[in-house]
């Protein structure tokens, strides 16, 4: 016997619109690059010590020359893209879009002579990896003459990138972690990026990190609560390890306008693990969420935020609730919300056609969202966006073709209908300022964490603490 059920209505939430003025709120865009080229970015209007110009170090090979001159020309020119006309506008040149200039920084360049015949080395990774920490640890001692480093890196060294099959490394993972104990903000560039045919694309995505690792504010959310703070939490088990597993637990809070303030980072035992994934005691939770609270306490002169909204891609154990309640009982609201990125669900949109239902030309619009049970709610971050396509378009969906998957998210604390933490969500799908896109699938606050827990968990020189979220990007 076939079986049928009605679920409720779908709804739908606008393309979240961008700020790029403190005092001006009509300096708004959907589209984050044509709001970078009408309005020029946040940091413009804020007292905010931002270099002028960005100094550039760099770390390329001996023989690398040619390309990085041609990768850096890129920030001066203007660039039309080729692919994703729909979306990416002309590139105008970087000092014309951020209003700084970027310059290379004098006497900060190493060159590093890896041999040719890298690949026939039986630890290839171990001839990249000391020969970085060579050259960053040269770099440090020059630190205040340059505000970013760039880092080359051509195919030939390719063997290199990871370990053996026994050997937990991966080369961006070493660096990101390296760079972060010297305070160093870095962008890695592998030549096959390079190489890719839309220049234009590469050298926005390129142009958009560059600014922030230098300390800017490109945009903010512009329909934010006030006094909302979002922490997005990642565990990840150490490599090795017993089975009294040790976790790296990382967490990092964004206030209400979807900007990171710090990454914290320790290591635990008092966690138990189910199918590979790692989950706290109630004191660990209520250690970790303690210490998340106190990072946006110090950046708000001891205020506490009015509500507090939590993320990570599993279920939260009735530990877990208990830890966070515990920790964050001089707040009036907290919501615990699992995100959960793989799902069988599907929506296919039917259009009105003479009075009839017929099969869409795109898929369903992005911001879309469905309830399927009383603590349940379907989201779909990707799918068409006509807010955000060109002057001239009419549809604009990101990955071109294939039907979107929604997010699958689960309410474990809270209240209250599912408009608001949806319309959170798909905020937070728009600030990751390391991309030239229009969103990424998953909100900022899962997508760094994730992030940084995969760098910590092969870096143990790199301690417990607080960092800037900059040196992980």
């Amino acid at each position: 016997m076939v079986h049928s059920a009605a679920l409720p209505a779908h709804s739908h939430i606008a393309e979240p619109p961008l700020l790029f003025h403190s005092e001006r709120n009509s300096d708004q865009h959907v589209h984050p690059l044509q709001g970078l080229i009408k309005f020029g970015p946040y940091s413009r209007s804020i007292e905010r010590p931002l270099p002028d110009p960005i100094r550039v170090a760099f770390i390329i090979p001996n023989n690398g020359a040619g390309k990085m001159r041609r990768i850096w020309n890129g920030f001066s020119s203007t660039l039309t893209p080729i692919y994703q006309r729909d979306y990416l506008p002309v590139f105008p040149g970087f000092e014309s879009a951020f209003k700084v200039r970027l310059v290379a920084a004098k006497d900060c360049n190493v060159l590093l002579d890896i041999p040719d015949n890298l690949a026939t080395q039986s630890q290839p990774y171990k001839i990249l990896a000391e020969s970085f920490a060579q050259a960053i640890a040269t770099l440090s001692a020059r630190r205040n003459e340059f505000d970013v480093l760039i880092i080359y890196l051509p195919s030939s060294w390719a063997s290199g990138f990871v370990g053996g099959a026994t050997d937990d490394f991966d080369l961006h993972d070493f660096v990101k972690g390296l760079t972060a104990t010297h305070q160093i903000p870095v962008q890695l560039i592998q030549e096959k990026t390079a190489d890719y045919a839309c220049q234009a694309s590469i050298i926005w995505n390129l142009s958009l990190a560059l600014y922030v690792k230098a300390g800017g504010l490109p945009w903010r959310l512009a329909n934010s609560q006030q006094s909302t703070a979002f922490i997005g939490l990642s565990y990840a088990l150490k490599p090795g390890a017993t089975d009294n597993r040790f976790i790296s637990c990382c967490s990092q809070i964004f206030d209400d306008s979807g900007t990171g303030l710090r990454f914290l980072t320790y290591g635990t035992e008092a966690a138990f693990v189910k199918r590979q994934n790692p989950f706290l005691s109630r004191n660990e939770m209520a250690r970790l969420m303690s210490r998340s609270l106190s990072l946006y306490q110090n950046d708000r002169a001891g205020q506490l935020p009015a509500r507090i909204v939590v993320h990570k891609t599993t279920r939260f154990t009735t530990e877990e609730i208990a830890g966070c309640r515990e920790a964050l009982k001089r707040v009036g609201d907290i919501e615990l919300l699992q995100i959960q990125e793989d799902t069988p669900w599907r929506g296919i949109q039917f259009v009105q056609n003479l009075g009839r239902g017929q099969l869409g030309g795109y898929p369903c619009e992005r911001g879309t969202y469905l309830p399927i049970g009383p603590r349940e709610v379907l989201l779909w971050t990707s799918g068409d966006s006509p807010e955000s396509a060109i002057a001239g378009k009419t549809h604009f969906y990101k990955e071109k073709n294939s039907i979107p998957a929604p997010l699958l998210i689960r309410r474990f604390a809270g209240h209250g209908d599912w408009q608001q933490a949806c319309n959170e969500i798909l905020n937070l799908t728009k600030m990751n300022w390391n991309n030239d896109g229009l969103y990424d699938r998953m909100p900022v606050t899962l997508s760094y964490a994730s992030t940084l827990a995969r760098i910590i968990k092969r870096i143990p020189r790199l301690a417990s603490g607080t960092y800037d979220f900059r040196y992980f990007m």
